[in-house]
């Protein structure tokens, strides 16, 4: 469930405590929505907006609030964006996740949309994928999967033969 944070966290980070009910807390760092064209001044944020979208919004899924960055010309000047200072944020979209007190992950940019990145994030959901990931048939395609990526995007980008990455394949 998306949900918007309390008005003193858009000041300053809370201090959470173990007593804290809310000591298990996901945080999505977002850019504001520009007034002109009514959408995420940051392409990435638009990029993973679905996938966010679809791990946390319904009444069945696990909570998570989102805080808006500030404009592009506010987020660009570091020194005065208390999310970049107080929170330590350097990127948007950015995923922390808090537990009794502590941040024990962060996500950044298409680091979000990486299955194999969720997992401290969110482990009840990569679990149930790691179910579905053991069956044959799953992992066969997968295998495909990986290996037309890698022919595909890993030479043309380096402008090597197939041969060369054959101990690689």
């Amino acid at each position: 469930m998306l949900l918007t944070p309390p008005a003193d966290w858009l000041t300053s980070p809370p201090n959470f405590t173990v007593e804290d009910p809310l000591q298990d807390t996901i945080l999505i760092f977002y850019a504001s929505i520009d007034p002109n064209t009514g959408v995420m001044w940051c392409p990435d944020c638009r990029k993973v907006k679905s996938t966010i979208d679809w791990l946390f919004a319904g009444e069945d899924k696990p909570p998570a609030y989102v805080i808006y960055v500030g404009s592009k010309a506010e987020w660009k000047l570091p020194a005065q964006n208390h999310y970049r200072t107080d929170w330590k944020v350097d990127g948007v979209p950015t995923m922390l996740r808090f537990k009794n007190g502590k941040e024990v992950a962060r996500l950044v940019e298409d680091e979000i949309l990486r299955l194999d990145r969720l997992g401290p994030v969110l482990p009840r959901m990569t679990s149930l994928w790691s179910t579905f990931n053991d069956t044959p048939s799953t992992q066969v395609v997968y295998s495909h999967y990986n290996h037309l990526c890698r022919r595909l995007l890993l030479y043309p980008i380096h402008g090597r033969s197939s041969e060369e990455y054959s101990g690689i394949l």
